[in-house]
């Protein structure tokens, strides 16, 4: 008898199951949801830095093109020789424009009346100034991009 009670208690259990596991299967289908859920965020958080490191690698690349342009604009000129022997180390020449070039500017201008020998004297640094004074610039002598854009038109 002992044998057959213990063989339908086994039998029960094992038809019904195990009420301890049975209890936790809507917290188990829960947290399996939420689990779906985070790994789903998780994903989408990948995809946007994904996104984000793209966006980063598009703006180094502007950014290395606009500093090679950068790099270009401030690249001082070379000068011809005829420039750089003409200037006699006087510095007052800072584009690639001849002296002669800017004595005939100058006298086209009127406001040089020396004759164009493609020396720099007195009366060519002098002629620079009232110039530059006369159109707004700082009065220097010094024949820089500003002065020059005004002064070659009457070249």
């Amino acid at each position: 008898m002992k044998k057959t009670f213990l063989f339908l208690i086994l039998s029960v259990l094992i038809f019904t199951g195990c009420q301890t596991t049975q209890g936790y299967r809507p917290q188990t289908d829960e947290l399996n949801n939420r689990i779906h859920l985070l790994e789903n965020n998780v994903d989408k958080k990948d995809r946007e830095i994904t996104r984000l490191y793209d966006e980063i690698s598009d703006l180094s690349k502007q950014v290395e093109e606009k500093d090679s342009e950068l790099a270009n604009l401030t690249k001082p000129k070379k000068l011809s020789l005829e420039v750089l022997e003409a200037k006699d180390g006087l510095g007052i020449i800072r584009v690639n424009a001849s002296p002669a070039e800017i004595q005939t500017a100058l006298k086209n201008s009127g406001y040089y009346e020396g004759t164009v020998d493609g020396k720099i004297g007195p009366n060519t640094i002098n002629a620079i100034a009232k110039f530059q004074k006369e159109h707004g610039l700082v009065s220097d002598s010094i024949i820089g991009n500003q002065t020059w854009e005004l002064l070659k038109t009457f070249k």
